[in-house]
């Protein structure tokens, strides 16, 4: 359930038994509204995300590839992987 705070910040709880936990004057709001809502990323946040998932994915298995434990079309499926979810 995504709650809206009376200071407009966006809240999520997984169960209505933490809506105690709340501010008063929260009111719960739709899955749409939230997405509304929510901060678009930026390119900057792109660009560093993506850096991020190259290290952290797609440049353990460009080195495998170099080893032989991998081949070099897994580390090119990877990137173009990366490239879609952050573009």
């Amino acid at each position: 359930m995504h709650y809206k705070t009376p200071d407009n910040s966006l809240h999520f709880l997984d169960s209505a038994e933490y809506e105690h936990f709340l501010p008063a004057g929260s009111i719960q709001i739709t899955d749409a509204e939230a997405e509304t809502m929510r901060p678009k990323p930026s390119a900057l946040d792109y660009s560093v995300m993506r850096k991020a998932a190259f290290v952290a994915e797609s440049d353990p298995i460009f080195f495998m590839s170099q080893r032989g434990e991998a081949t070099q079309q897994e580390w090119l499926d990877k990137v173009a992987e990366i490239k879609a979810r952050w573009p």
